[in-house]
């Protein structure tokens, strides 16, 4: 459901089922926005430190600038569309595809990045009233683009598996009639 900019001081959202108020969007991306430099800081320590080898070998600035992108993208998703990150994963899901990465990575660092984010919540929002508002609100947010995830990678494995398919088949057609040459024998 996309929630315009000019919203309504406060929207029900039907797929999270919480009240998503405008002053709570409002001071999620406020919070995030303070802390991006030390959220992005803190994903790419989890990330580095991680068992994630297509990461840890990705360079140190371009890991920084994913992660940077990453919370920018968030932060638009919760000031004025929930389901942007889940179309901005599929994307870099697709990237991370060409690149070799397997899903458990992209997946992994889904998770840290969520991790992240709930910790901010945690430490910056008193009102357990609006914790939980804010944190439902993420984890939606970030569950839907761990479903695109999900789906992208899907979607490229059974295309792929289309494609052995159609390989095997024209290896098939190719040698199918041929017969197989005589033995030589050398002795006579």
């Amino acid at each position: 459901m996309e929630i315009p900019v000019s919203a309504p001081r406060s929207v029900n959202h039907p797929r999270i089922g919480v009240h998503i108020d405008k002053q709570i969007r409002n001071l999620m991306c406020e919070q995030i926005s303070d802390s991006h430099r030390d959220l992005a800081g803190a994903l790419l320590d989890h990330i580095r430190r991680s068992k994630a080898p297509h990461y840890r070998d990705a360079g140190l600035e371009e890991l920084a600038t994913r992660c940077r992108r990453l919370l920018d993208e968030l932060v638009q998703a919760i000031r004025s569309d929930p389901g942007r990150l889940g179309g901005y994963v599929a994307r870099i899901a697709e990237e991370r595809i060409a690149e070799g990465f397997p899903l458990d990575e992209v997946q992994m660092a889904l998770t840290f990045f969520e991790q992240e984010v709930w910790r901010l919540c945690d430490q910056r929002i008193a009102s357990r009233q609006d914790l939980l508002k804010a944190l439902s609100l993420v984890t939606w947010i970030i569950g839907h683009a761990k479903d695109e995830l999900a789906r992208t990678f899907l979607r490229h494995k059974q295309r792929s598996a289309v494609d052995v398919a159609r390989l095997e088949q024209r290896l098939e057609d190719l040698f199918k009639g041929t017969d197989s040459l005589p033995l030589i024998d050398d002795e006579n």
